[in-house]
């Protein structure tokens, strides 16, 4: 059996393949563990709505995007943060789906959210997906591009000062399905912002840690770590060590934008990039497991330290604990 690639991430699709032919297993895993495109997001509600009784065995949800062809560009050939609106003709395949769901708005009698279905609808379809799962405890979206998940919007600290926001990024029925998200998952993987800071705004380091995570964080992945991510996993690590915050804390991974050499040779001795030379020992006396990945440009590049902590770390690599 094919499976189309459009539908499945690469490396779901083996595992699909398998489960399709094996007699140890089952169609129903597809729905139970879904892994898909958003732009197919109406195809799965279907399925879903054909096998009610598996509704409350789906904990994790995987969905990804891609920005491909969908990015605005001014004359200087700079990216425009403009949210691309996807109507409903464009995207609803299923030709079944768009009067089941239609009744189902109309039940609701908000004539807001009726009329934004043809404007916008796949937003309005993971909404309601995940407002659909009881039982949805992970929601994995790292593989996405964050532009298309506006439910976002609703949860931006006010730390961020202003920002480049996308007009059409707000929508009227988002905040309500973010409070449900916020009682029910366990994890949450996202991509990176989408938008940068204003340019009034100025450059401050981040918030306290035991000011942004709860006490029950286990585990923390920081993806495009930038210039200030050392001071902040610094004062990770002293949180837990010295204010008893952060328990549960046991890992945190970091992955930098830039190599090694640009952090620990900054030119300024006062700056946060060159706390990145103590965080191993922070973290050793926390007992907190640290990993941290820096672009590699020839071994001439890695620090020693590195090396002489892990051994057997892959170059670009450093694991402490």
């Amino acid at each position: 059996m094919d499976i189309d690639p459009g539908y499945y991430s690469p490396l779901a699709n083996q595992e699909a393949r398998i489960h399709m032919i094996s007699t140890d297993f089952y169609p129903e895993w597809l729905l139970k563990e879904p892994c898909f495109n958003l732009a197919w997001i109406d195809l799965y509600l279907w399925q879903l709505r054909s096998r009610p009784e598996l509704i409350k065995q789906v904990h994790t949800l995987d969905i990804w995007s891609r920005s491909n062809g969908r990015v605005t560009r001014d004359e200087r050939n700079r990216i425009c943060h403009e949210y691309p609106k996807i109507k409903a003709a464009t995207v609803l395949e299923n030709t079944r789906f768009l009067p089941h769901f239609l009744s189902v708005l109309k039940n609701a009698k908000d004539e807001r959210v009726i009329s934004q279905i043809e404007e916008d609808v796949l937003p309005l379809l993971f909404c309601y997906l995940v407002v659909s799962l009881p039982g949805l405890r992970e929601r994995k979206l790292g593989g996405a591009w964050l532009m298309d998940f506006p439910i976002f919007e609703c949860g931006l600290s006010s730390a961020l000062g202003r920002m480049y926001l996308p007009g059409d990024w707000r929508n009227s029925f988002s905040l309500s399905t973010y409070k449900n998200l916020l009682s029910q998952l366990t994890v949450l993987d996202s991509s990176a912002y989408p938008c940068e800071p204003s340019k009034n705004s100025r450059t401050r380091l981040p918030a306290k840690p035991h000011k942004i995570f709860p006490p029950t964080l286990q585990i923390l992945r920081i993806s495009e770590a930038s210039q200030t991510t050392p001071h902040f996993l610094c004062q990770l690590a002293i949180a837990k060590k010295y204010g008893s915050h952060l328990p549960a804390l046991v890992r945190v991974e970091a992955y930098f934008e830039s190599r090694y050499k640009a952090y620990c040779h900054n030119a300024s001795s006062r700056s946060p990039a060159r706390r990145i030379i103590h965080i191993p020992k922070l973290f050793k006396d926390a007992h907190i497991a640290l990993l941290l990945y820096f672009p590699p440009l020839g071994f001439s590049h890695l620090a020693r330290w590195r090396y002489a902590l892990v051994p057997s770390v892959a170059p670009g690599w450093t694991a402490v604990g």
